[in-house]
């Protein structure tokens, strides 16, 4: 991993990797999915769906409005 994605502001990190702000839940029939502002997948949370659909849901919740937050 390149140390400039390590270092600087989070928005410049996900500059450098492609990442569009805002950040958000893919729709409704993925809502483990988080995506950029272009539609490019960022992130799936539980994968493998082991997790309850409402759990699912509150970590993406979270990890939407963490991201989104950091990245302004």
């Amino acid at each position: 991993m390149s140390d400039s994605l390590l270092t600087g502001t989070l928005a410049e990190a996900a500059s450098a990797s492609g990442i569009a702000f805002p950040v958000r839940v893919d729709g409704p029939d993925e809502a483990g999915t988080i995506v950029d502002a272009n539609g490019m997948q960022v992130c799936i949370v539980d994968v493998e769906r082991d997790l309850e659909d409402e759990q699912v849901a509150r970590i993406v919740g979270f990890l939407v409005r963490l991201l989104n937050a950091a990245g302004q």
